[in-house]
């Protein structure tokens, strides 16, 4: 009986995402904002009306010489930005072609929430991805969009020794009797396997 609902599930859940993937939905708390195919790659012009910050919109517009946006990407990052201004807790999951700009639909959203709150010297968003060349291109985006801010992206490939990662990941702070750790970047790009080495292995890395 157990196999037969695991087997009911699991064909309910590739349903769901092939539904995703056809529709190209953006799915926030459970509630469909679903962008049809004709305003996929539509653009709009980027203002102030997005209620972004300014670093965030000069970065876009210098660093990655981006002056509109796709449709999908307007919505995904107003939704984001509203439920973090109304304290909203939720999951957005979202689904569209390679190509029409996810990586800047969650990252803007991440900076911008990082750059309105208080500073701390930890890990504040974690971006996982299956491969080591998707992971440096996400984490040129970050560079980009943190030019000038106080905040820091690292990203974990394995590209070089775990040992001088470790290093360069977190530090520790003597001025405290205890043995107390702090991370040196806000945000981490990471591969699956070098981040569950990191979490095994590197001291003060949690």
């Amino acid at each position: 009986m157990k196999d037969k609902n695991e087997h009911r599930r699991s064909r309910r859940s590739k349903h769901v995402i092939s539904d995703l993937v056809e529709a190209h939905d953006v799915l926030v708390s459970g509630e469909s904002l679903g962008i049809e195919e004709t305003r996929l790659k539509k653009k709009t012009k980027i203002d102030d009306s997005l209620e972004i910050s300014s670093r965030i919109l000069k970065n876009l517009r210098k660093k990655l010489k981006i002056k509109t946006l796709f449709s999908m990407q307007e919505t995904v990052i107003s939704r984001i930005i509203q439920m973090d201004k109304s304290a909203l807790l939720g999951d957005v999951i979202l689904s569209a072609p390679t190509g029409s700009g996810k990586t800047l639909a969650y990252a803007i959203p991440i900076v911008h929430h990082l750059l309105s709150v208080p500073s701390l010297r930890a890990v504040r968003a974690l971006v996982i991805l299956p491969t080591r060349d998707l992971t440096l291109q996400v984490e040129a985006v970050f560079e980009a969009l943190l030019h000038k801010t106080p905040l820091k992206v690292m990203c974990l490939t394995g590209q070089t020794s775990f040992a001088m990662e470790a290093s360069q990941l977190v530090v520790r702070d003597y001025s405290k009797d205890s043995e107390v750790y702090e991370s040196v970047a806000e945000i981490i790009v990471a591969t699956p396997g070098r981040l569950v080495e990191h979490l095994m292995k590197t001291r003060g890395f949690n």
